[in-house]
């Protein structure tokens, strides 16, 4: 699944420290981008300054959220496989210096010998782009070789004449982004002396428009790694005067709405402008090499942190899940009904981008998923599920199997009852507001019976009290479904029945969030279909366990196949 990584940061005593925020929210539209490793989203308690990573640093893990993306426009401007393209696509630049630009063995070899101090060969897309407001341009670009400590491999979205541009630049120990070169040359990010592969990586330039400023982020990925993160960082460039690392942001001014060239450049730092120390002498030749360059044009989301509070520390025992509401006001927070997983060491969870805005805090709380894959390391065994009956002479008329990745429920001889809560091994944890799923893989029953989750349940495996219940009923003769509640002294049906294909995998829900019930029923197609949906209200019970619920309704032939039991809840 393509996604956007959206990663929260504390600022304490000026040091960014990586944690999960207080609250964050998105707002935007559907079509986001994909993003290799972590990103850093903006704090609101903090001015919009820059942020740099290299990879080898330390992390500790943070909550991110993915975002369903659609990649609108992307496009290999050149790969260069064709040397008289370059006079159709490129226009070549050259200064202060003897310079050469030529495409050779599927790359471009761009070289200078200066004539001052310092020396500039590059080549300048005939084409332009505009930056606009909601879209997100990425330029992109191999940088195959650099042949020494000075010779500087850029890549940029550059305005004009160049002296107005938005530029990544590295060598073998230098990292910058750059804004403006006249009157002076001013540096968003600027890092020496830290050692930094310029061999067969890729240099990716991204802005994106955002509320009249420009949110840039750069990376270097490994080519030879797969597309590990070397460094990343970003900055905002807002209609204001922003922090500069180097020199001060003036004219006060972002580029926003402007367009401007695809800019492959080779800068001979002989008299260290980037680089105080530099390798290469001062009428050296400096030679670097691309390969691939690449457009990408999408839709992007605003991103914005509320708050940046952190929560977690790094030896808290409290576990905590993300609730989510539509606004800071609502006095509904729901358990978000993605797993937390983790993602490149970073604790990460899904979001679809079905709303224009939502807002997430972490609360108390916990999570529990059964994949009823074998167990791994370290894990010798795995714990099973309990059941109870609500009739004791049943207990010998089914049988619980975990194996080959699923779970399945059988009644192997005609039950007295057939009703039965299997709970979550061990019983599970209690949980107040929480969000439940399952995966339906057989259907197969002699006659009409049940597949249910039930929740808040009262009482213990061997003394249930009482419980809700979201359940869908099959009929196998018509091949018919509906689905209902038991609000905890009656079945309550939700009246629409509807076609079930007993050969398609379903995925049931059940939810209580304060005094309402959610059960809905979805077919797993590509998309997925909602096949039924429900709401209660009801305010019985107000904590419980979670876990399965089986009826058979007498059938003699039930069996149910399970897979991908989720369960997400807040403490009481």
């Amino acid at each position: 699944m393509y996604g956007m990584w959206i990663e929260v940061i504390c600022i304490r005593d000026d040091r960014y420290i990586e944690y999960p925020a207080d609250i964050l929210s998105w707002k935007g539209k559907k079509n986001m981008k994909t993003k290799s490793g972590s990103q850093i989203g903006k704090s609101a308690g903090a001015s919009r300054s820059c942020h740099n990573k290299l990879a080898a640093m330390a992390s500790i893990a943070v909550v991110s959220l993915a975002l369903a993306t659609i990649i609108t426009k992307a496009e290999v401007l050149d790969d260069f496989e064709d040397p008289a393209q370059l006079d159709k696509i490129w226009t070549k630049t050259c200064y202060f210096g003897t310079c050469a630009q030529v495409v050779t063995n599927g790359q471009a070899r761009i070289s200078i010998k200066p004539t001052e101090d310092h020396g500039i060969s590059g080549i300048r897309s005939v084409r332009k782009w505009t930056l606009e407001e909601g879209r997100t341009l990425e330029f992109r670009a191999d940088l195959m070789s650099s042949n020494g400590d000075g010779a500087v491999g850029m890549i940029a979205f550059a305005i004009g004449d160049g002296a107005r541009l938005y530029m990544l630049g590295v060598d073998q120990d230098t990292i910058f982004l750059h804004k403006r070169a006249n009157p002076i040359t001013q540096l968003f990010i600027i890092t020496n002396g830290i050692p930094l592969k310029t061999a067969n990586v890729k240099l990716v330039l991204s802005m994106t428009g955002v509320q009249s400023s420009v949110r840039l982020q750069f990376q270097v990925l490994d080519n030879d790694q797969a597309g590990a993160v070397i460094s990343e960082g970003e900055c905002w460039d807002t209609p204001g005067r922003d922090p500069m690392q180097k020199a001060t942001d003036d004219p006060p001014q972002n580029y926003l709405g402007l367009s401007g060239y695809f800019l492959l450049e080779l800068y001979h730092d002989n008299a260290g402008l980037f680089d105080p120390n530099v390798s290469l002498g001062k009428t050296e030749m400096a030679e670097v090499v691309f390969d691939n360059a690449e457009v990408f044009e999408y839709d992007s989301p605003v991103l914005d942190i509320q708050k940046a509070v952190c929560l977690w520390s790094e030896n808290t025992a409290v576990e905590q899940i993300v609730v989510g509401a539509d606004s800071l006001t609502s006095t509904v927070w729901t358990p978000w009904p993605e797993p937390i997983f983790k993602r490149f060491g970073a604790l990460s969870m899904v979001v679809d981008a079905a709303a224009a805005e939502r807002y997430f805090k972490l609360v108390p709380g916990t999570q529990f998923i059964d994949d009823f894959d074998s167990p791994k390391a370290p894990y010798a065994m795995r714990m099973p599920w309990e059941p109870f009956f609500l009739n004791a002479a049943d207990a010998s008329r089914f049988t619980f199997t975990v194996s080959d990745g699923v779970f399945q429920i059988q009644a192997h001889t005609k039950p007295v009852d057939g009703e039965v809560a299997v709970f979550t091994p061990g019983g599970g944890a209690i949980v107040q507001d929480f969000f439940a799923s399952v995966d339906i893989l057989d259907w197969a029953s002699s006659q009409e019976s049940a597949v249910g989750i039930a929740g808040r349940i009262q009482g213990s495996p061997g003394r249930l009290v009482n419980a809700y219940l979201g359940s869908v009923r099959f009929d196998p003769a018509a091949n018919t479904g509906s689905i209902g509640f038991f609000n905890g002294q009656s079945d309550v049906p939700v009246p629409e029945t509807f076609n079930i294909d007993p050969q398609a995998d379903y995925r049931l829900q059940f939810s209580a969030v304060g005094r309402q019930l959610d059960v809905r029923l979805i077919r797993l197609a590509e998309p997925p279909i909602i096949v039924a949906e429900g709401r209660l209200q009801n305010s019985t019970f107000k904590q419980g366990y979670v876990g399965h619920w089986v009826n058979t309704r007498g059938s003699t032939g039930y069996r149910r196949t399970v897979d991908n039991f989720f369960l997400t809840g807040t403490k009481p």
